[in-house]
């Protein structure tokens, strides 16, 4: 056997070599009269650790595209405006306002509509008892998101509208 053409393959010739010294040893060691578990707990250790080198070394071709993103085409419109010098293109900016209107818009949607849940459920413990400043917590806590968004929406609008 010959080990230089084997170490040749890369990874995947390392890992088969580990996994088969990794046999010699416990071979070798099965042949002993009293086994030492140690050794073998040692042995298998390492048969586990070119295992997984071999399972590496077989799935690393396809990690880069796992891990590969789709570019965000803003900042690539940033990084070509900047290599530019050039403001970002009108109708761009335009359609990135639109984006970010559609998506404030189906968020603060939803926070109305929990907002409105919520008055409902205190109308109708206001109608049995008295209701709490506990109570009300809660609606407070969405009419804050509410303005919290759309104090976000109005600043990533300006920042937006500045770029051109």
């Amino acid at each position: 056997m010959n080990i230089l053409e084997i170490l040749k393959l890369g990874f995947i010739g390392l890992a088969f070599l580990l996994a088969f010294f990794a046999h010699g040893l416990l071979s070798a060691e099965q042949r002993r009269e009293v086994s030492r578990p140690a050794h073998l707990e040692a042995i298998s250790k390492f048969m586990v650790f070119s295992l997984i080198l071999g399972a590496m070394s077989i799935a690393s071709p396809f990690i880069p595209k796992m891990l590969e993103d789709k570019p965000d085409p803003f900042m690539e419109a940033m990084l070509i405006s900047a290599k530019n010098r050039k403001p970002l293109p009108l109708e761009f900016v335009q359609e990135q306002i639109q984006v970010l209107t559609v998506g404030h818009n189906k968020r603060i949607e939803v926070l109305y509509s929990r907002r409105e849940a919520e008055e409902k459920r205190l109308k109708s413990l206001s109608s049995n008892s008295t209701s709490s400043w506990k109570d009300e917590e809660s609606l407070r806590k969405i009419e804050r998101y509410i303005r919290e968004e759309n104090r976000e929406y109005e600043s990533k609008v300006r920042e937006f509208r500045n770029m051109l």
